[in-house]
């Protein structure tokens, strides 16, 4: 909308700055003619100030064209705006005085003032100026009048009977002028309105959206300040459509649209992204302060009753938060969405209703580690994640999982830093297998099952051949094992298995369960827990799987009861709920 704005204040500037030119030579040629005033040497005088007078005003209107729009007549200061008007009127009055008076027959002159009053200023404004505009042609009627002989003398009754037809005129042509232009200006505004607001919501839409953070960015760029983004995705809202119908889910849309308006407040701007999906622009608000908005609204809608809330997965309307900042973590304003969009992505694939920052994991592997090897390996992961759709994000998030596991139980440094890069690359084996095999939804014979129980190995002899990985690779191996000897590739039984292999095996298994995969039905969180107590001591080292459990439990017992949320947000009083804020 920016583009159209500026073309169509860039019309009604060429219309103002035609009229005003046109008022200007009007009144001096006008001036010049009544004098018989001609251009030579002997007047060279009166050339060089109309010609001063005239082209600085016509470089100033170009430079405001042409040049800087946020300058233009509509934005320039009151002070300005009144020094011209008084000009226009001194010239008038100047052009009456000089040509008659009240037998001047330039009077029509005034018109222009009013036609350039009645489009660059409001109503009342335009208004007042037509009455004085008027009052200077009816006050040289009032001094040149002999009211003895009025009367006797017709031709000063009919000049000043066509006065009064002449400013009745003026009255109403500026009445119904500014009229005009005051209903074509609400009704771009609607319009307006209507094109950068969502039909539902009244957020601003996408387009907006991107129009916004386009302006915050090159702002920040200028005055050194952060641009934070934070998006918000409705939890399991396509099971509350179906369930409760579609104008039910729009309902919840427009409520949330409100906690959204309400809780935000003027700390940044709200919109519309999509769909189910909303995001906020907070403009000079570090991350810090972001992550506490975004928990702030987490826990506001949680908080709030909505009507078929009771049929959703959890019993509540939750929403999952994902927050990046500009020019911190992110370098342009494509990075800025993409980042705030993965980060939205791991609060929805680790167990939703929660909020989440950007990070790059790999920050948080051993750094002794070649960084351009690690680089080489997130290659090869983002080609499987793009050939699995099924378990795309699947090893973020079993690292995430092991990250919490390994501290709960206070692993030493090196068996996190070997625990955490094997989670990282358990899957990089599946790069020998087809995309077909992958993504197939039937059943898979004997013979596919072979196929893709050769991941490990193939991933193991993979990571081998790299420089300062070699902790990791019985880890890699072994992941598939199973307690009771019943796993792959070896078969190894008990504690056979390595130690680091069985506690990946659980965090692996867990996220597999409650994933979508094409071979089984996605569990919630209670069904995946009720299924691991069945295995533990077949599948599951029954130790292990315990304490992960009871890590699992504590985990949703703290999110079930949330705290209340501050009136403050800089207070940063709310507790986030982002497991590596609280490991740093």
């Amino acid at each position: 909308m920016n583009k159209f704005d500026n073309e169509r204040k860039l019309r009604i500037l060429e219309i103002l700055i035609g009229l005003k030119f046109l008022y200007i030579v009007l009144a001096s040629f006008n001036i010049i003619s009544y004098y018989n005033i001609t251009f030579n040497m002997d007047n060279i005088f009166l050339v060089l100030i109309i010609v001063c007078c005239i082209v600085p005003f016509m470089v100033y209107c170009s430079n405001i064209m042409y040049g800087n729009m946020e300058k233009s007549f509509f934005n320039t200061p009151i002070i300005y705006n009144v020094i011209e008007t008084l000009v226009f009127l001194g010239l008038f009055i100047a052009l009456m005085a000089k040509t008659g008076g009240s037998n001047s027959s330039f009077k029509y002159i005034g018109s222009i003032i009013i036609l350039i009053t009645a489009i660059q200023y409001k109503k009342k404004v335009s208004f007042m100026i037509t009455v004085v505009v008027c009052a200077i042609i009816l006050g040289f009627d009032l001094i040149n009048i002999s009211y003895t002989n009025i009367i006797n003398n017709f031709d000063m009754a009919r000049n000043f009977e066509g006065d009064i037809i002449l400013i009745s005129s003026l009255l109403i042509t500026s009445f119904i002028l500014s009229l005009y232009i005051n209903i074509e200006n609400d009704y771009n505004l609607k319009l307006k309105d209507l094109a950068v607001r969502d039909g539902l919501t009244g957020l601003f839409n996408h387009r907006s959206f991107q129009d916004l953070l386009d302006s915050y960015i090159e702002n920040s760029k200028k005055e050194n300040k952060d641009v934070s983004l934070l998006f918000m995705d409705i939890d399991n809202f396509k099971n509350y459509n179906d369930v409760n119908g579609h104008q039910r889910g729009d309902w919840l849309l427009t409520r949330l649209s409100e906690i959204l308006i309400k809780t935000v407040g003027d700390l940044g701007t709200v919109a519309r992204y999509g769909g189910e999906e909303f995001a906020v622009i907070l403009y000079g608000q570090s991350e810090e302060e972001a992550l506490n908005l975004g928990e702030l609204i987490r826990q506001s809608i949680q908080q709030t009753y909505f009507i078929g809330q009771d049929y959703q997965p959890n019993g509540h309307i939750t929403v999952s938060v994902g927050v990046s900042t500009y020019p911190r973590v992110a370098k342009n304003r494509r990075e800025l969405i993409e980042l705030a969009d993965n980060a939205l992505y791991r609060a929805k694939s680790f167990d939703k209703n929660r909020v989440e920052k950007y990070y790059d994991i790999l920050d948080d592997i051993d750094c002794n580690i070649d960084k351009n090897e690690l680089k080489s390996v997130a290659n090869m992961l983002n080609k499987i994640n793009i050939k699995d759709k099924y378990t795309y994000g699947h090893s973020e998030r079993v690292f995430i999982y092991i990250k919490k596991f390994s501290k709960y139980l206070q692993l030493s440094e090196q068996d996190k830093k070997d625990l955490l890069l094997a989670a990282y690359l358990h899957d990089i084996g599946k790069i020998e297998i087809s995309k077909d095999l992958l993504n197939k939804r039937e059943k898979l014979s004997e013979s596919e099952f072979n196929i893709l129980r050769q991941h490990p190995t193939l991933g193991a002899d993979l990571v081998s051949e790299m420089k300062g990985f070699s902790a990791v690779v019985p880890i890699i191996k072994h992941h598939h094992e199973k307690y009771d000897g019943s796993g792959y590739p070896a078969k190894l039984k008990g504690e056979e298995i390595p130690y680091l292999a069985r506690i990946l095996t659980i965090a692996d298994s867990f996220d597999a369960m409650t994933s979508q995969r094409p071979y089984n039905i996605q569990k919630d969180y209670n069904q995946a827990i009720a299924e691991m107590k069945r295995c533990a001591g077949s599948h599951f080292d029954e130790e292990l799987v315990s304490k992960f459990i009871n890590m699992l439990r504590d985990d949703m017992t703290g999110k079930e009861i949330p705290q209340k949320p501050k009136n403050k947000l800089i207070e940063n009083t709310i507790c986030i709920i982002d497991y590596e804020k609280k490991e740093a």
